[in-house]
């Protein structure tokens, strides 16, 4: 067995690896307008202009103040920022696969771990926000670090790197605060490790709190002004309802075209109601059901091959390798079905891959390639 898995983790897994990355080249000179709102505030910053698109105007006008800082970094040491956004968003891609791996073979040792890096690293979605440039990958990275270390962490080492971690999470995204609470629950229900949740929680909630105070002193706001530009909406109204039922079916389109994650979705609800499985399972159908409840209440988002559903992806990925071992324990005689299941959901996501949706992409090249064109001209 640990034959088997060295094999599988020094050479299959790599070759997988590669050729996701050769595929996800070929949408490197895809670049969304908005990723250049932090290069105007990290030239601004280490200019010595202050954390401001204009000068004189505090106003947090970018989503990830993580992702800010780790820009500002590449700035201050020269680096191009677009190359270095981009370049970080595949290595941060690769990591995530593999943590992703290990994760799935503490569920299902064996070959079916390998179910959840196909699952990732040829999804559309997942493949084109890699090499973004934006912060979709750190966020990833974020919180399948903290699920690992949650799962397999000694308890001295959970103590003090679970609740930084959840510190960098919710202030890589707006919804990172959802993620956290989630798994902060977890760990209160069900790893039942009580003295140190109070020291978890404790360094956790310091760490918040001096950065909303920062936040409030610096920018004047609890939340970046892109949540009141792409949200900021309240809770109940006919407006909201309207925004509800777009991100509903934001979600459903979404599996509409990644039809391969599914069946994980299915046995997601199948967990909730039974509540009886591997307590990893918990702990990603918690997360999921988290960044799910940010999808509805937000309505959705207009970038292409949703942006918001992508953080989900390494989570039902996950979720489908538990499907597999839950099927495994309780049908020992039906192996055969399982591996039909298993090539049924590659193949699945083969197919998927072949035949998505690609018009928006393409267009937003034709429309690069004219500006190239204008600035040629003039």
């Amino acid at each position: 067995m640990i034959i088997k898995r060295t094999i599988t983790f020094n050479l299959i897994l790599p070759v997988l690896i590669a050729v996701s990355l050769y595929l996800c080249m070929n949408f490197f000179d895809w670049v969304i307008d908005d990723l250049y709102i932090y290069f105007r505030y990290v030239n601004n910053f280490i200019s010595g202009n202050g954390i401001v698109f204009n000068k004189g105007e505090y106003v947090e006008g970018f989503s990830s103040f993580l992702w800010f800082l780790y820009l500002s970094l590449c700035g201050v040491l020269n680096l191009p920022l677009e190359a270095s956004a981009k370049y970080s968003g595949l290595v941060l891609s690769v990591l995530n696969t593999i943590i992703a791996y290990r994760i799935s073979s503490k569920i299902m040792p064996g070959r079916f771990a390998l179910i959840a890096p196909v699952m990732m690293l040829f999804s559309l979605p997942y493949m084109l926000w890699s090499i973004s440039g934006f912060e979709v990958m750190l966020y990833i990275f974020l919180i399948l670090s903290s699920v690992f270390i949650v799962i397999s962490g000694k308890s001295s080492v959970r103590k003090i790197m679970l609740p930084m971690l959840l510190f960098l999470i919710t202030i890589t995204r707006p919804e990172g605060i959802l993620t956290a609470a989630a798994i902060i629950a977890y760990v209160f229900f069900y790893k039942k490790e009580y003295s140190d949740l109070k020291f978890m929680t404790l360094l956790f909630s310091s760490l918040l709190l001096l950065f909303v105070m920062f936040r409030i002193l610096y920018f004047g706001d609890i939340l970046p002004n892109t949540y009141y530009a792409k949200i900021g909406h309240n809770l109940l109204g006919n407006y909201e309802l309207r925004s509800y039922k777009n991100g509903f079916m934001y979600f459903v389109f979404f599996l509409k075209s990644n039809p391969q994650f599914i069946p994980a979705v299915m046995f997601s609800i199948f967990v909730i109601l039974k509540a009886r499985h591997h307590r990893a399972m918990i702990l990603l159908v918690i997360i999921f059901a988290s960044q799910l409840m940010f999808i509805i209440f937000s309505g959705g988002d207009w970038m292409v091959q949703y942006r918001f559903a992508v953080p989900a992806i390494p989570i039902l990925a996950i979720i489908s390798v538990g499907l597999l071992h839950s099927l495994a324990v309780t049908e020992r005689r039906r192996e055969f079905a399982v591996s039909v299941l298993a090539i049924s959901i590659c193949l699945i996501t083969a197919v998927s891959l072949k035949y998505n949706d690609y018009t928006n992409r393409e267009r937003d090249h034709v429309m690069e390639q004219f500006k190239i064109n204008c600035t040629r001209n003039e």
